[in-house]
């Protein structure tokens, strides 16, 4: 699974390697047809030009903040972290963000298959917050401040293994006066019971 970003993307070449040629072959159906037919057309390809729209604007708006922040990251004070735990992170703003307000929100997010119908071909991928905690931070006079959330031991971690992935994100936003900020970074989150059972199994390798 890719970043937030590389995911808009893939989505927008998809949907636009999908749209000009469908926009191409109905552009006569749309002209010459008068019916209900033409009406059904115009909304079905509408929809999806809508949704293009909303991944470009979400690109333009990403290619604005790297230009206005620059490369905004986080480090981490340890690697992995655990359920059950302590998660720790020095964000790093940079002078834009300097003595600002931000907030930030750290969530787990599972995919799961959601059926609209009586049919298995009938599902989509829709993503479910299994957690979510939020907290207000000031930056210091260089953009840094440590961010810190005490993880619950009964929530999954992270696991791209599966073909619905779980994982877990921190969302940095800013408040306040403008210009704003929003950025979303992937955190490695694991389950302390599937840690264990790493473990043991390591161990019982090596024996």
């Amino acid at each position: 699974m890719g970043s937030p970003i590389e995911k808009t993307i893939l989505n927008v070449i998809a949907l636009t390697a999908f749209l000009v040629p469908m926009h191409f072959l109905t552009a006569g159906i749309i002209v010459s047809n008068t019916g209900i037919g033409r009406i059904l057309l115009i909304v079905v390809l509408g929809l999806f030009d809508v949704v293009l729209l909303a991944h470009i604007r979400a690109l333009i708006i990403f290619g604005w903040q790297r230009l206005r922040f620059g490369k905004t990251r986080v480090r981490f004070g340890r690697f992995p972290f655990l359920t059950g735990q302590t998660l720790t992170v020095t964000f790093e703003g940079g002078n834009q963000l300097a003595n600002r307000t931000i907030v930030a929100t750290l969530r787990c997010i599972e995919e799961k298959i959601r059926y609209s119908g009586k049919h298995d071909t009938d599902g989509q991928i829709v993503c479910y917050e299994a957690y979510a905690v939020e907290h207000e931070f000031n930056t210091d006079g260089v953009g840094q401040v440590n961010i810190s959330f005490s993880l619950p031991k009964d929530v999954p971690g992270t696991n791209f293994k599966d073909d619905l992935p779980t994982y877990w994100e921190l969302i940095v936003k800013s408040i306040s006066r403008s210009p704003k900020y929003e950025r979303v970074f992937l955190m490695p989150v694991y389950s302390t019971k599937a840690d264990q059972h790493a473990m043991a199994s390591y161990v019982s390798d090596r024996s």
